[in-house]
């Protein structure tokens, strides 16, 4: 409840306050999915390899979770592009694994095509402009600040 609690409690971040925020705590779970599934180290592993999952493998499965409508997959939509971005332009990541987030990012943004109510044609326009932003100057984009996760281990 708002304003219970002591500095131990796990809170998450919100852009509602003072009430809880369900967008914030989708973004700040999937951010914790995303962020282990595309860890550099893992994905220099898939990019080598024929006979199991791949890279691509990932990435696409990822781009077809957040290319659904609804404000669950917008909002997750964000993490994914903002962690690709990220892994993208790491200059210390593998080159094969950054040529395929980069990739990634193109697929991502040519999926999002007009579709659903306005509220999902804006977000989809909007993300395709960060995208191209992104591609263009990837060493001036700056990263949209995703919600921080909680203390402690994840729920």
């Amino acid at each position: 409840a708002y304003a219970h609690g002591d500095a131990n409690t796990e809170l998450f971040p919100r852009h509602t306050d003072p009430v809880f925020d369900p967008i914030a705590a989708a973004m700040t779970s999937a951010d914790i999915t995303i962020s282990a599934l595309l860890d550099p180290a893992r994905a220099a592993r898939l990019t080598q390899q024929d006979d199991n999952v791949t890279f691509r493998d990932v990435t696409d499965a990822l781009l077809d979770a957040t290319t659904q409508q609804g404000r669950i997959p917008r909002a997750t939509r964000t993490v994914l592009m903002t962690r690709l971005a990220l892994l993208a332009r790491d200059v210390e990541t593998a080159p094969q694994v950054r040529a395929e987030a980069f990739d990634a990012l193109r697929r991502l943004s040519a999926r999002l095509t007009p579709n659903g109510d306005e509220a999902e044609q804006a977000s989809r326009r909007a993300m395709r402009d960060e995208i191209g932003r992104f591609l263009e100057r990837p060493e001036e984009w700056k990263a949209p600040v995703l919600p921080a996760v909680p203390p402690g281990p994840p729920i």
